[in-house]
């Protein structure tokens, strides 16, 4: 795995963006795309570009998908704990002085982002935008573990056209986030946008938006 780090003033919180590079020098250009959104927000972005998408944000393997889906976000959040946290100052307690952590990410890495939030109290947030929430058995999961995510912000975001696919799984994306908004909207800051096109338009734009709520409810 490969880290990146974007430090835009002193201020504002930590937020880590799971993410890879499908094209040269993609995590730049995307977050190109979110400061040109953003430009006087203070934030620090550290973007840790997995090596394989499948396998290092799916969070349990499923005989519902081929074996690309391994299952190892556990051991992904592991490293990102060892090279990351720790290195930013995340105590021995799981706190940063001072500073809220979030999660961000996009696709696989939104339903990893909502994962890792259910999972470890570090986090405080998390921006999962056109997430895989359809993976096989992750609404159960959010139906039964709803009460680890109570005080936690979390922004939801999801083309209008996402639907529109041959894979019945992926088909009901926009049904599992609207779902997910409800199970979670009662007792936690949660906001669902439902945005123009398919699950690959406008990314940074996507992103940027999740962060600006994030900000303006700081």
């Amino acid at each position: 795995m490969n880290i990146k780090k974007f430090c835009y003033g002193n201020q504002g919180p930590l937020i880590l963006w799971g993410t890879y590079n499908f094209r040269e020098n993609e995590t730049e250009q995307t977050m190109e795309t979110i400061r040109q959104q953003l430009p006087d927000a203070e934030y620090t972005v550290v973007a840790v570009e997995v090596d394989d998408w499948f396998r290092q944000f799916s969070p349990w393997p499923s005989k519902q998908l081929d074996g690309k889906f391994v299952g190892e976000a556990e051991k992904t959040w592991q490293w990102m704990e060892e090279h990351v946290l720790l290195e930013c100052g995340v105590d021995a307690a799981g706190k940063m002085p001072d500073r809220k952590i979030y999660i961000m990410g996009y696709s696989l890495a939104g339903l990893f982002a909502l994962w890792a939030l259910m999972e470890k109290p570090v986090l405080s947030g998390a921006i999962s935008c056109s997430g895989s929430l359809w993976y096989p058995d992750f609404m159960g999961k959010i139906q039964n573990d709803c009460h680890k995510l109570q005080g936690k912000k979390i922004y939801l975001s999801v083309g209008g056209k996402e639907a529109n696919t041959k894979d019945p799984l992926m088909a009901n994306v926009i049904m599992c986030t609207k779902e997910t908004y409800g199970f979670l909207k009662d007792q936690n800051d949660v906001k669902y946008e439902l945005n123009s096109g398919g699950h690959f338009a406008d990314a940074g734009k996507r992103l940027a938006k999740g962060l600006r709520w994030m900000l303006e409810e700081e």
